[in-house]
């Protein structure tokens, strides 16, 4: 199949890319990919036409998961005014999946991302896929007032200890907020030296967090090892039939 494709001429794939959306997805899939490589090598006017043509079969709810599948695989291979069409599609259409494909293609494309759109993005969704994006890209003066929500969101604790890392620092509120809702995630930033812990603190933490394996107490026993609080391991080992 592969080799069947990569014989069709630029326009030819453009044509396939219409001509297979009822087609068998590896058929679909090996002209996708062909494209879009072809993409990285030669300018293809055509795709703008494809573009639409693509939206108005979208309006077929059959086809539409594979329309917007094939958009989301084919974002970067669009000119600049067509990638912010799909863009402003998907924003519009604020279901989950539509939304994972605006994030998975803003964060992509170096033109069009921007830290207020996804935090943005962040505020009218609470997505944790959002969270990720804004503790790894954006500036810290931009995460720093996102900590609390992250927290009261609930999303995942190494999101959370990045977005304190990237922040650089937090008001004594916030850190009280981490230490009561991720009692482990606290223990790791202190650990990572943001922070200071005396060993009646650490025990305490290391009750509190979760018996979960990731997130938990062997995270918070971790850190606690790592702080060199001998006396809180120590404290902790014999009250191990406790904590079993």
């Amino acid at each position: 199949m592969h080799a069947y494709v990569a014989c069709l001429s630029p326009d030819e794939l453009i044509d396939a890319i219409e001509l297979t959306l009822c087609d068998p997805i590896a058929i679909h899939r090996s002209v996708r990919v062909c494209l879009y490589r072809t993409s990285q090598t030669h300018i293809l006017p055509a795709l703008s036409d494809l573009l639409s043509r693509l939206l108005g079969r979208a309006t077929d709810a059959s086809l539409r998961p594979r329309v917007e599948s094939c958009l989301s695989h084919l974002y970067l291979a669009f000119d600049a005014p067509d990638r912010a069409r799909i863009l402003e599609r998907w924003l519009d259409k604020a279901t989950a999946s539509s939304r994972g494909r605006w994030l998975k293609a803003i964060d992509s494309d170096p033109l069009h991302y921007s830290d207020a759109a996804v935090i943005a993005c962040w505020e009218a969704s609470r997505d944790p896929r959002a969270a990720k994006i804004i503790v790894r890209r954006a500036q810290p003066e931009a995460v720093s007032p996102l900590l609390q929500d992250f927290i009261t969101a609930g999303i995942e604790g190494w999101i959370i200890a990045r977005g304190f890392i990237k922040a650089g620092s937090a008001s004594d509120v916030v850190w009280a907020s981490l230490r009561e809702a991720n009692p482990a995630t606290y223990a790791y930033l202190c650990a990572k030296g943001l922070r200071s812990l005396t060993s009646n603190e650490a025990v305490s933490i290391i009750q509190d967090a979760p018996e979960s394996y990731e997130g938990g107490k062997a995270l918070a026993i971790w850190a606690v090892g790592q702080l060199r609080l001998e006396d809180a391991l120590d404290q902790i080992w014999r009250q191990r039939t406790k904590l079993d």
